[in-house]
């Protein structure tokens, strides 16, 4: 019985996602048509959007600390990953537009690929090292302007448990004045879990949690040590969000 309530509750979650997000491109295409402010038109949308969607997937979400998020200034997100639903859900509880970074691949996508660079949002190339500096330089200079999301692992986390953080983005961290704000997840891999396509009707609670803003000052010699400093660092601090919400 359960696993049927589980088949009918994501063909309702999966239907409803597609329909909202297709709801979402037309109107942000529709209100972005001669605007300057097309990636604020995109952001606010999809923040709405997201936030009716978790609503009508009778998902609770509790957060914590989102008052502590700097206002009227670049900021960095580093989060936990753990679900593909992690994105929709930063959506919905950043009260801030923000762009994200993600693998190159996904910008061919039809529909969800188009939305992704309409929104401001940034693609990195794993493969191609000279490209991905390329796409390293783009997204320093983003940073200055706009708050961007960085998961850091640059992955899914198979088991909930963090993982080890990629150079990549501790290389715009430390290439940025912008202070880091790191935000931990709990619940959405419960939700819908790694390499599955079933949702989890019981697993309907989420914890999201936004710790203190922290400034770095680059004291290093040269740019490796620095990466790695912040590697320890900033996986120590979110570590430690993240057993916070899990007692």
């Amino acid at each position: 019985m359960k696993k049927f309530i589980n088949l009918i509750y994501s063909f309702y979650a999966w239907a409803l996602t597609g329909i909202l997000f297709l709801s979402a491109f037309l109107l942000s295409s529709l209100k972005s048509i001669g605007s300057k402010n097309r990636e604020l038109i995109y952001n606010s949308i999809s923040h709405k959007i997201t936030k009716i969607l978790f609503k009508l997937l009778g998902v609770n979400i509790n957060i914590q600390g989102q008052e502590l998020i700097p206002q009227n200034y670049p900021v960095i997100f580093i989060v936990n990953h753990q679900s593909f639903i992690d994105i929709n859900l930063l959506h919905s509880v950043i009260p801030v537009p923000f762009s994200f970074l993600s693998k190159k691949e996904m910008f061919s996508a039809p529909l969800i690929g188009w939305h992704m660079k309409l929104s401001g949002h940034l693609p990195i190339d794993r493969e191609n090292k000279k490209d991905s500096y390329i796409s390293l330089d783009k997204i320093i200079k983003k940073a200055q302007n706009k708050p961007i999301v960085i998961f850091p692992e640059g992955t899914r986390s198979n088991d909930g448990t963090l993982g080890n953080f990629k150079r990549g983005g501790m290389v715009v961290i430390s290439k940025t004045s912008c202070p880091v704000v790191p935000i931990a997840i709990i619940g959405t891999n419960k939700l819908l879990p790694k390499k599955n396509i079933l949702f989890d009707f019981y697993s309907r609670n989420i914890k999201v949690k936004f710790g203190h803003p922290i400034h770095f000052s680059n004291n290093a010699q040269n740019e490796r040590e620095e990466t790695i400093k912040l590697q320890n660092e900033l996986k120590t601090i979110l570590e430690a969000l993240l057993n916070s919400i899990q007692r």
